[in-house]
Order: C-alpha cells, then sequence, then structure tokens
C-alpha cells in the first residue's frame, strides 16, 4: 500500500496501514462496522471518508425522480460514527478525497432526468462535505480537504487525476497518498517511533 511506503519512509520506522475500506459505503454502515473492523486493531490513526457515500443521490430509472442522500435523511450518522470510534483509536483524520463531477455522467447520457439527477448529486456532494467537515470540527477531528488539492489548477487539471465521474485513478490515488502523509506528518497525528 502506498500511503504505508510514503509514511514509512517519512518517518523513518515501519508503519502498518490497513485499508477497511468499503467502496460506497455510508457513515452509517460505518458505525455498524466499527466493532469488526477498528477495535480489535486499536490504531494510532484511523482515516476515515465517507462524504461521497453519505451524499449519493440515487436515481429512479422507472420515473427519472432523485431520492435523497444519507446527508439529508439521517443528518447525525457521521456523527454517531465519530462517537463510536473515539474509545478504540488515539486520533481521527477525516479526508475529503477527491471531487466529483456528476455532470459528465448526464452528459454522456443525454437524459433530461440525467441531467436533473446530477445538479442534485453535485448539490448533495457539496452540502455533504461542508456537513462532514463542521461535525467534525464539532468533535475535534481534523480535516483534509484532498478534492482542493484537486482542484487547485482547475477543473481540468482535476479531470486528468480521475478515472470517471467519482473515483480517481492510478495517478489521482497516488497524489492522495502523498498528500495524506503530507497532512500526517506535518501535525504529528501519529505518536513518535518507538523501534
Amino acid at each position: 500500500m502506498r500511503l504505508q511506503q510514503l509514511l514509512a519512509e517519512a518517518l523513518g520506522c515501519s508503519v502498518c496501514v490497513l485499508n477497511a475500506g468499503i467502496p460506497n459505503s455510508n457513515s452509517r454502515q460505518g458505525a455498524v462496522r466499527v466493532a469488526r473492523d477498528v477495535a480489535p486493531f486499536r490504531p494510532h490513526l484511523l482515516i476515515l471518508s465517507f462524504a461521497m457515500g453519505d451524499a449519493q443521490v440515487p436515481l429512479d430509472p422507472r420515473n427519472g425522480t432523485c431520492h435523497p442522500c444519507l446527508c439529508e435523511t439521517q443528518p447525525d450518522s457521521l456523527g454517531q460514527l465519530l462517537e463510536a470510534v473515539k474509545p478504540h483509536a488515539d486520533a481521527c483524520l477525516y479526508a475529503i478525497l477527491n471531487p466529483v463531477f456528476p455532470h459528465s455522467r448526464a452528459e454522456a447520457e443525454i437524459e433530461g432526468s440525467s441531467r436533473k439527477w446530477a445538479t442534485a448529486q453535485e448539490h448533495a456532494a457539496n452540502q455533504c462535505r461542508a456537513h462532514h467537515a463542521h461535525l467534525c470540527r464539532q468533535n475535534d477531528v481534523p480535516v483534509a480537504d484532498l478534492r482542493a488539492k484537486f482542484e487547485v489548477n482547475g477543473v481540468r487539471s482535476a479531470r486528468k487525476w480521475m478515472a470517471d465521474w467519482m473515483r480517481h485513478n492510478r495517478q489521482g490515488a497516488e497524489n492522495i497518498a502523498v498528500w495524506l502523509r503530507d497532512r500526517i506528518t506535518r501535525d504529528g497525528l501519529l505518536p513518535p517511533s518507538t523501534e
């Protein structure tokens, strides 16, 4: 795993990074998984990222209607997750990973309902990122907004690091690992080595 390698090099000691992420899962599901996926390991640092999972807006293909996202239906689910992990991790970092471009998906599908969905999805993603950042501040959890780093040179540059409208590509993953390493080491989020 690239983040493990980068952290080991930066810290000059052994580092173990376990990836318990499940694509498209949301914070409500994450809270249920704490006992299985976090508690047994008692991590020094837990990196969370549920902005896209909580912001997904399902589109009903039968009638073109958009359903509400988890941020709208259960706005306290991330807060519950943050409370659930406190006893099991020394520190947490919330990562907002990459931007999303739902309109590029809608343009490919060329349907009125797709455009409506894209607008709803973009709004939900923005709203969810802001809500998650607010909840993290309330719970003293630092936020690494890597989406902003993707977009620092504009949308065109950001799209080079994306595999599709919502997932980063290999170079995007490399960038994320480097940016996370930088944030973790800069803020001293891992304890000093005892090796």
